[in-house]
Protein backbone atom coordinates (compact mmCIF):
# COMPACT_ATOMS: atom_id res chain seq x y z
CA UNK A 1 0.00 0.00 0.00
CA UNK A 2 1.45 3.13 -0.68
CA UNK A 3 1.87 6.28 0.91
CA UNK A 4 -0.36 9.55 0.97
CA UNK A 5 2.06 12.17 -0.97
CA UNK A 6 1.93 14.39 2.23
CA UNK A 7 0.55 13.32 5.48
CA UNK A 8 -1.67 16.88 5.43
CA UNK A 9 -3.94 14.62 3.27
CA UNK A 10 -4.97 13.18 6.69
CA UNK A 11 -8.76 14.24 7.01
CA UNK A 12 -10.65 13.28 10.36
CA UNK A 13 -14.19 12.79 10.84
CA UNK A 14 -15.72 13.47 14.56
CA UNK A 15 -19.00 13.10 16.72
CA UNK A 16 -20.31 15.50 18.86
CA UNK A 17 -18.08 14.71 22.31
CA UNK A 18 -19.69 13.75 25.07
CA UNK A 19 -18.75 13.20 29.23
CA UNK A 20 -17.70 10.00 30.30
CA UNK A 21 -18.30 9.75 33.93
CA UNK A 22 -17.24 7.31 36.60
CA UNK A 23 -19.09 4.32 36.93
CA UNK A 24 -19.86 3.83 40.38
CA UNK A 25 -20.70 7.44 42.91
CA UNK A 26 -17.30 8.80 44.00
CA UNK A 27 -16.31 11.04 46.61
CA UNK A 28 -17.74 15.04 46.09
CA UNK A 29 -15.29 17.22 47.96
CA UNK A 30 -12.25 19.79 47.12
CA UNK A 31 -9.30 18.16 47.17
CA UNK A 32 -5.64 20.35 47.90
CA UNK A 33 -3.46 20.89 44.96
CA UNK A 34 0.56 21.38 45.78
CA UNK A 35 2.33 24.44 44.91
CA UNK A 36 4.47 22.14 42.44
CA UNK A 37 0.98 21.05 40.96
CA UNK A 38 -0.73 24.55 40.68
CA UNK A 39 2.32 26.48 39.66
CA UNK A 40 2.26 28.63 36.97
CA UNK A 41 4.39 26.64 34.47
CA UNK A 42 2.67 23.39 34.59
CA UNK A 43 -1.26 25.26 34.14
CA UNK A 44 -1.01 23.78 31.13
CA UNK A 45 -2.74 20.91 28.62
CA UNK A 46 -0.18 18.59 27.71
CA UNK A 47 -1.22 16.60 24.14
CA UNK A 48 -0.24 13.68 23.01
CA UNK A 49 -0.92 11.09 20.57
CA UNK A 50 -0.82 7.26 21.13
CA UNK A 51 -0.64 5.28 17.81
CA UNK A 52 -2.15 1.45 17.64
CA UNK A 53 -2.09 -0.74 14.32
CA UNK A 54 -4.60 -3.59 13.97
CA UNK A 55 -4.56 -6.35 15.67
CA UNK A 56 -6.42 -9.38 13.96
CA UNK A 57 -7.23 -11.33 16.95
CA UNK A 58 -9.07 -8.44 18.20
CA UNK A 59 -12.46 -7.46 16.58
CA UNK A 60 -13.70 -5.09 19.32
CA UNK A 61 -14.20 -1.37 18.75
CA UNK A 62 -11.35 0.58 19.91
CA UNK A 63 -13.55 3.53 21.05
CA UNK A 64 -15.80 1.28 22.91
CA UNK A 65 -13.49 -0.56 24.94
CA UNK A 66 -11.48 2.27 26.22
CA UNK A 67 -14.62 4.58 26.78
CA UNK A 68 -16.30 1.58 29.14
CA UNK A 69 -12.36 1.53 31.07
CA UNK A 70 -12.03 5.25 31.45
CA UNK A 71 -15.55 5.09 32.74
CA UNK A 72 -14.52 2.25 35.30
CA UNK A 73 -11.28 3.76 36.14
CA UNK A 74 -12.60 6.74 36.75
CA UNK A 75 -14.22 5.43 40.39
CA UNK A 76 -10.66 5.04 41.16
CA UNK A 77 -9.60 8.58 39.78
CA UNK A 78 -11.97 10.54 40.30
CA UNK A 79 -10.44 13.84 40.63
CA UNK A 80 -10.16 13.77 36.71
CA UNK A 81 -13.87 13.56 36.15
CA UNK A 82 -13.87 17.16 38.66
CA UNK A 83 -12.73 20.31 37.72
CA UNK A 84 -10.26 22.80 38.88
CA UNK A 85 -10.81 25.78 40.48
CA UNK A 86 -9.16 29.03 42.23
CA UNK A 87 -9.83 29.54 45.25
CA UNK A 88 -9.29 33.22 47.12
CA UNK A 89 -5.71 32.97 47.34
CA UNK A 90 -5.21 32.26 43.66
CA UNK A 91 -4.33 28.65 44.15
CA UNK A 92 -5.81 25.68 42.61
CA UNK A 93 -7.59 23.01 43.81
CA UNK A 94 -10.00 20.02 42.37
CA UNK A 95 -13.23 20.22 43.25
CA UNK A 96 -14.47 16.35 42.76
CA UNK A 97 -18.09 16.49 40.79
CA UNK A 98 -18.64 13.54 39.09
CA UNK A 99 -18.97 15.56 35.65
CA UNK A 100 -16.47 13.65 33.88
CA UNK A 101 -13.64 13.43 31.11
CA UNK A 102 -14.63 14.38 27.52
CA UNK A 103 -14.96 11.89 25.00
CA UNK A 104 -14.94 11.88 21.23
CA UNK A 105 -14.86 9.41 18.78
CA UNK A 106 -13.33 9.83 15.42
CA UNK A 107 -12.70 7.85 11.87
CA UNK A 108 -9.67 9.15 9.54
CA UNK A 109 -9.96 9.11 5.51
CA UNK A 110 -6.41 6.55 5.35
CA UNK A 111 -4.65 3.81 7.10
CA UNK A 112 -1.88 4.52 9.50
CA UNK A 113 0.47 3.29 7.19
CA UNK A 114 -0.32 5.63 4.57
CA UNK A 115 0.55 8.43 6.90
CA UNK A 116 3.76 6.98 7.94
CA UNK A 117 2.67 5.88 11.95
CA UNK A 118 2.30 9.45 12.17
CA UNK A 119 6.18 9.43 12.09
CA UNK A 120 6.31 13.05 10.77
CA UNK A 121 5.53 16.34 12.22
CA UNK A 122 2.68 18.37 11.52
CA UNK A 123 0.59 20.75 12.19
CA UNK A 124 -2.50 18.15 10.82
CA UNK A 125 -2.06 15.66 13.30
CA UNK A 126 -3.57 18.45 15.92
CA UNK A 127 -7.01 16.61 14.20
CA UNK A 128 -6.16 13.84 16.30
CA UNK A 129 -7.06 15.59 19.74
CA UNK A 130 -9.95 17.47 20.73
CA UNK A 131 -9.47 21.02 21.20
CA UNK A 132 -11.68 22.13 24.24
CA UNK A 133 -13.10 25.46 22.80
CA UNK A 134 -10.74 28.35 24.05
CA UNK A 135 -11.61 29.53 27.44
CA UNK A 136 -10.11 32.44 29.71
CA UNK A 137 -7.78 29.98 32.20
CA UNK A 138 -6.25 27.01 31.90
CA UNK A 139 -8.06 25.75 34.61
CA UNK A 140 -11.90 25.78 33.00
CA UNK A 141 -10.76 22.99 30.90
CA UNK A 142 -11.80 19.95 31.97
CA UNK A 143 -8.90 18.01 32.72
CA UNK A 144 -8.65 15.26 31.16
CA UNK A 145 -9.75 14.82 27.41
CA UNK A 146 -9.80 11.96 24.97
CA UNK A 147 -10.39 11.43 21.39
CA UNK A 148 -10.08 8.28 19.26
CA UNK A 149 -10.10 7.66 16.33
CA UNK A 150 -9.81 4.69 13.66
CA UNK A 151 -8.22 4.07 10.29
CA UNK A 152 -8.85 2.36 7.67
CA UNK A 153 -6.44 -0.43 8.35
CA UNK A 154 -8.22 -1.00 11.28
CA UNK A 155 -5.73 0.71 13.78
CA UNK A 156 -6.13 3.89 15.86
CA UNK A 157 -5.10 6.63 17.60
CA UNK A 158 -5.76 7.72 21.01
CA UNK A 159 -5.07 11.17 21.51
CA UNK A 160 -5.13 12.65 25.00
CA UNK A 161 -5.18 16.12 26.68
CA UNK A 162 -4.15 16.16 30.40
CA UNK A 163 -3.88 18.90 32.56
CA UNK A 164 -0.37 18.74 33.71
CA UNK A 165 -1.45 20.18 37.16
CA UNK A 166 -3.06 16.61 37.75
CA UNK A 167 0.19 14.51 36.81
CA UNK A 168 3.57 14.56 35.63
CA UNK A 169 4.34 12.04 33.11
CA UNK A 170 4.75 9.24 35.24
CA UNK A 171 1.69 10.08 37.08
CA UNK A 172 -0.56 10.14 34.18
CA UNK A 173 1.71 6.91 32.78
CA UNK A 174 0.12 5.01 36.50
CA UNK A 175 -3.32 6.45 35.25
CA UNK A 176 -3.19 5.31 31.77
CA UNK A 177 -1.90 1.95 32.51
CA UNK A 178 -5.02 1.53 35.03
CA UNK A 179 -7.11 2.27 31.68
CA UNK A 180 -5.03 -0.16 30.01
CA UNK A 181 -5.94 -2.97 32.60
CA UNK A 182 -9.41 -2.69 33.01
CA UNK A 183 -10.01 -2.56 29.11
CA UNK A 184 -8.11 -5.67 28.92
CA UNK A 185 -10.96 -6.88 31.60
CA UNK A 186 -8.57 -6.73 34.12
CA UNK A 187 -10.58 -7.08 37.83
CA UNK A 188 -8.68 -5.26 40.15
CA UNK A 189 -5.83 -2.13 39.33
CA UNK A 190 -2.24 -3.24 39.59
CA UNK A 191 -1.36 -0.32 41.67
CA UNK A 192 -3.50 1.83 43.89
CA UNK A 193 -3.60 5.60 43.28
CA UNK A 194 -2.59 7.96 45.78
CA UNK A 195 -3.91 11.52 45.63
CA UNK A 196 -2.21 12.80 49.16
CA UNK A 197 -1.03 16.19 47.62
CA UNK A 198 -1.31 17.89 51.43
CA UNK A 199 2.06 15.96 51.51
CA UNK A 200 3.99 18.98 49.83
CA UNK A 201 2.02 21.44 52.01
CA UNK A 202 4.62 24.56 52.40
CA UNK A 203 6.17 24.87 56.09
CA UNK A 204 4.92 27.19 58.33
CA UNK A 205 5.80 29.84 58.07
CA UNK A 206 7.56 29.19 54.95
CA UNK A 207 11.25 29.37 54.68
CA UNK A 208 13.55 29.87 51.40
CA UNK A 209 16.98 28.63 52.20
CA UNK A 210 18.31 28.84 48.69
CA UNK A 211 18.55 31.05 45.80
CA UNK A 212 16.25 29.05 43.31
CA UNK A 213 18.06 30.11 39.99
CA UNK A 214 15.19 28.23 38.29
CA UNK A 215 12.61 30.58 38.75
CA UNK A 216 14.74 33.73 36.95
CA UNK A 217 14.21 33.61 33.50
CA UNK A 218 16.23 34.67 30.47
CA UNK A 219 15.07 37.84 28.42
CA UNK A 220 17.69 37.76 25.66
CA UNK A 221 16.64 37.05 22.02
CA UNK A 222 18.31 35.09 19.61
CA UNK A 223 18.25 36.59 15.78
CA UNK A 224 18.71 32.92 13.42
CA UNK A 225 16.31 33.63 10.73
CA UNK A 226 14.02 31.67 9.39
CA UNK A 227 10.41 30.52 10.83
CA UNK A 228 10.41 27.68 13.17
CA UNK A 229 10.70 24.28 11.97
CA UNK A 230 10.28 21.15 13.24
CA UNK A 231 13.00 18.62 12.90
CA UNK A 232 12.80 14.55 13.91
CA UNK A 233 16.24 13.02 14.64
CA UNK A 234 16.55 8.69 15.21
CA UNK A 235 19.44 8.33 17.51
CA UNK A 236 20.23 4.71 17.55
CA UNK A 237 21.65 2.65 20.25
CA UNK A 238 24.83 1.90 18.90
CA UNK A 239 25.08 6.09 18.36
CA UNK A 240 24.17 6.05 21.94
CA UNK A 241 26.71 3.94 23.21
CA UNK A 242 29.63 5.55 21.32
CA UNK A 243 28.35 8.87 22.83
CA UNK A 244 28.98 7.56 25.94
CA UNK A 245 32.04 6.20 25.57
CA UNK A 246 33.26 9.56 23.71
CA UNK A 247 32.11 11.44 27.03
CA UNK A 248 34.17 9.29 29.28
CA UNK A 249 36.96 9.64 27.09
CA UNK A 250 37.12 13.08 28.05
CA UNK A 251 36.92 12.35 32.18
CA UNK A 252 39.80 13.78 33.55
CA UNK A 253 41.58 10.61 35.29
CA UNK A 254 41.80 11.93 38.78
CA UNK A 255 37.60 13.36 38.68
CA UNK A 256 36.55 10.15 41.15
CA UNK A 257 33.44 11.80 41.87
CA UNK A 258 30.96 10.88 39.68
CA UNK A 259 32.39 7.41 37.73
CA UNK A 260 29.41 6.44 35.02
CA UNK A 261 27.28 8.79 32.39
CA UNK A 262 23.58 8.04 31.89
CA UNK A 263 22.24 7.90 28.19
CA UNK A 264 20.01 11.07 29.13
CA UNK A 265 23.11 13.05 30.58
CA UNK A 266 25.11 12.31 27.61
CA UNK A 267 22.47 12.84 24.76
CA UNK A 268 21.81 15.94 26.48
CA UNK A 269 25.01 17.12 26.62
CA UNK A 270 24.87 16.84 23.23
CA UNK A 271 22.37 17.87 22.56
CA UNK A 272 22.70 21.33 24.04
CA UNK A 273 25.61 22.17 23.10
CA UNK A 274 24.61 21.16 19.57
CA UNK A 275 21.57 24.12 19.81
CA UNK A 276 23.92 26.85 21.10
CA UNK A 277 26.25 26.10 18.15
CA UNK A 278 23.31 26.30 16.07
CA UNK A 279 21.89 29.38 17.33
CA UNK A 280 25.21 30.92 17.04
CA UNK A 281 24.32 32.84 20.57
CA UNK A 282 27.18 35.19 21.55
CA UNK A 283 29.68 34.06 23.59
CA UNK A 284 28.88 36.52 26.81
CA UNK A 285 25.00 35.48 26.65
CA UNK A 286 23.99 33.22 29.53
CA UNK A 287 22.59 29.93 28.39
CA UNK A 288 20.15 27.80 30.64
CA UNK A 289 19.58 23.65 30.12
CA UNK A 290 16.16 22.84 32.38
CA UNK A 291 15.06 19.40 32.70
CA UNK A 292 12.98 17.44 34.80
CA UNK A 293 14.47 14.87 37.32
CA UNK A 294 12.14 12.67 39.44
CA UNK A 295 12.31 13.45 43.06
CA UNK A 296 9.64 10.81 44.44
CA UNK A 297 12.12 9.16 46.72
CA UNK A 298 14.12 12.44 47.18
CA UNK A 299 11.68 13.50 50.05
CA UNK A 300 11.55 12.65 53.57
CA UNK A 301 9.57 10.46 53.56
CA UNK A 302 9.55 9.64 50.26
CA UNK A 303 5.70 10.32 47.83
CA UNK A 304 4.25 6.72 48.53
CA UNK A 305 4.23 4.56 45.99
CA UNK A 306 0.72 4.83 43.30
CA UNK A 307 1.31 8.84 43.93
CA UNK A 308 0.08 10.36 40.72
CA UNK A 309 0.92 14.03 41.13
CA UNK A 310 3.83 15.98 40.11
CA UNK A 311 6.78 14.26 41.69
CA UNK A 312 9.09 16.15 39.42
CA UNK A 313 11.43 18.88 39.59
CA UNK A 314 12.62 21.55 36.77
CA UNK A 315 16.43 21.49 37.71
CA UNK A 316 18.37 24.38 35.72
CA UNK A 317 22.09 24.24 34.93
CA UNK A 318 23.12 27.74 33.94
CA UNK A 319 26.47 29.27 31.75
CA UNK A 320 27.78 31.22 29.59
CA UNK A 321 27.34 30.42 25.89
CA UNK A 322 31.20 30.16 25.71
CA UNK A 323 31.33 27.42 28.44
CA UNK A 324 28.96 25.66 26.62
CA UNK A 325 30.38 25.51 23.09
CA UNK A 326 33.86 24.77 24.15
CA UNK A 327 33.60 22.66 27.43
CA UNK A 328 34.11 18.76 26.77
CA UNK A 329 30.97 16.86 26.67
CA UNK A 330 31.87 15.59 30.01
CA UNK A 331 32.40 18.77 31.52
CA UNK A 332 28.56 19.54 31.10
CA UNK A 333 27.59 16.44 31.90
CA UNK A 334 29.21 16.84 35.29
CA UNK A 335 27.29 20.31 35.33
CA UNK A 336 24.37 18.54 35.23
CA UNK A 337 25.03 15.69 37.40
CA UNK A 338 26.29 18.37 40.39
CA UNK A 339 22.94 19.94 39.57
CA UNK A 340 21.04 16.64 40.22
CA UNK A 341 23.10 16.71 43.29
CA UNK A 342 21.65 19.24 45.23
CA UNK A 343 18.32 18.33 44.99
CA UNK A 344 17.72 17.21 48.79
CA UNK A 345 14.67 16.95 50.56
CA UNK A 346 15.69 20.59 52.32
CA UNK A 347 15.95 22.14 48.96
CA UNK A 348 12.95 20.77 47.39
CA UNK A 349 10.80 22.11 50.38
CA UNK A 350 12.72 25.17 50.23
CA UNK A 351 11.38 25.50 46.44
CA UNK A 352 8.04 24.67 48.24
CA UNK A 353 7.79 27.67 50.29
CA UNK A 354 9.10 29.90 47.77
CA UNK A 355 6.49 28.86 44.89
CA UNK A 356 4.06 29.72 48.05
CA UNK A 357 5.52 33.39 48.65
CA UNK A 358 5.80 34.42 45.09
CA UNK A 359 5.01 31.64 42.26
CA UNK A 360 6.24 33.78 39.44
CA UNK A 361 3.64 34.47 36.82
CA UNK A 362 3.53 33.05 33.05
CA UNK A 363 5.41 35.42 30.92
CA UNK A 364 3.98 37.55 27.82
CA UNK A 365 4.93 35.62 24.84
CA UNK A 366 7.28 32.24 24.62
CA UNK A 367 10.63 32.03 26.90
CA UNK A 368 13.51 33.19 25.58
CA UNK A 369 15.53 30.79 22.63
CA UNK A 370 18.53 30.53 25.26
CA UNK A 371 16.48 28.51 27.02
CA UNK A 372 16.33 24.68 26.41
CA UNK A 373 13.53 22.89 27.78
CA UNK A 374 14.18 19.17 27.88
CA UNK A 375 11.67 16.35 27.98
CA UNK A 376 12.21 12.97 28.27
CA UNK A 377 9.37 10.38 27.57
CA UNK A 378 11.57 7.68 26.71
CA UNK A 379 11.68 5.99 30.17
CA UNK A 380 7.96 6.71 30.77
CA UNK A 381 6.83 3.39 29.03
CA UNK A 382 3.98 5.12 27.60
CA UNK A 383 4.71 2.91 24.61
CA UNK A 384 3.72 -0.12 26.74
CA UNK A 385 0.76 0.44 27.41
CA UNK A 386 -1.79 -2.15 25.86
CA UNK A 387 -5.76 -1.74 25.96
CA UNK A 388 -6.13 -5.34 23.61
CA UNK A 389 -4.40 -4.41 20.64
CA UNK A 390 -0.79 -4.51 21.55
CA UNK A 391 1.63 -2.18 22.50
CA UNK A 392 1.90 1.09 20.91
CA UNK A 393 3.85 1.76 17.67
CA UNK A 394 4.55 5.31 18.43
CA UNK A 395 3.99 7.83 20.71
CA UNK A 396 4.40 12.01 19.84
CA UNK A 397 3.00 15.07 20.79
CA UNK A 398 0.28 16.27 19.26
CA UNK A 399 1.95 19.51 18.52
CA UNK A 400 5.42 21.33 17.20
CA UNK A 401 7.63 22.23 20.62
CA UNK A 402 8.32 25.77 20.25
CA UNK A 403 11.72 26.83 19.91
CA UNK A 404 13.12 26.36 23.78
CA UNK A 405 11.82 23.06 24.06
CA UNK A 406 13.14 19.38 22.92
CA UNK A 407 11.65 16.08 23.77
CA UNK A 408 13.47 12.41 23.59
CA UNK A 409 10.75 9.73 23.08
CA UNK A 410 11.05 6.13 22.32
CA UNK A 411 11.26 5.43 18.43
CA UNK A 412 8.41 4.43 16.22
CA UNK A 413 8.48 1.16 15.70
CA UNK A 414 6.58 -0.32 12.82
CA UNK A 415 8.68 -3.09 11.86
CA UNK A 416 11.77 -5.18 12.93
CA UNK A 417 14.43 -2.90 11.67
CA UNK A 418 16.83 -3.55 14.67
CA UNK A 419 18.18 -0.08 14.70
CA UNK A 420 15.33 1.27 16.30
CA UNK A 421 15.54 -0.89 18.99
CA UNK A 422 16.71 0.83 22.09
CA UNK A 423 17.34 3.92 20.36
CA UNK A 424 15.76 7.70 21.46
CA UNK A 425 14.01 9.89 18.87
CA UNK A 426 15.05 13.49 19.39
CA UNK A 427 12.36 16.26 18.50
CA UNK A 428 12.83 19.94 18.63
CA UNK A 429 11.57 22.77 16.88
CA UNK A 430 14.69 25.44 15.72
CA UNK A 431 14.28 28.86 13.40
CA UNK A 432 15.14 27.01 9.65
CA UNK A 433 18.82 28.77 9.34
CA UNK A 434 19.53 27.29 12.49
CA UNK A 435 18.13 24.16 12.05
CA UNK A 436 20.25 23.66 8.89
CA UNK A 437 23.36 24.08 11.76
CA UNK A 438 21.24 21.63 14.02
CA UNK A 439 20.96 18.86 11.20
CA UNK A 440 24.41 18.85 10.36
CA UNK A 441 25.84 18.78 14.59
CA UNK A 442 22.84 15.62 15.12
CA UNK A 443 24.55 14.19 11.68
CA UNK A 444 28.06 13.34 13.39
CA UNK A 445 26.48 11.08 16.15
CA UNK A 446 26.52 8.56 12.80
CA UNK A 447 30.30 8.93 12.25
Amino acid sequence: MGKLDNITGLSVTTLQPIMVTPAENTPKEILYLSNIDSQAGVRATCQTLHVYGACPKNHAVPAHVIRHAISKALVYYYPFAGRMRENADGKLEVWCTGEGAVFVEGSANCSLEEVGYLAQLTPCLKQLVYDYPMVYKHHDIPPLVIQVTRFRCGGFVLGLGVSHCMSDGLGFSQFLNAIADLARGAPLLSVTPVWKREILKPRSPPTVNFDHKEFRSSVIDVTATGGPVPGSFLVTAQSLDKLKKNVLAGKMKDDEQYLYCSTFEALAAFVWKSRVKALEISFDEEVRLYFAVNVRKLYRPPLPEGYYGNGFFGACVVASARVVREASLWDLVRMVKEEKARLTDEYLRSVIDFLDLHDPKPEVGPPSATELYLSDWSRMAFSQVDFGWGEAVNVTPANFPFVHACVFLPPPITNTDAKRKNGIRVITCLPSEAMEKFKSEMGKLDM
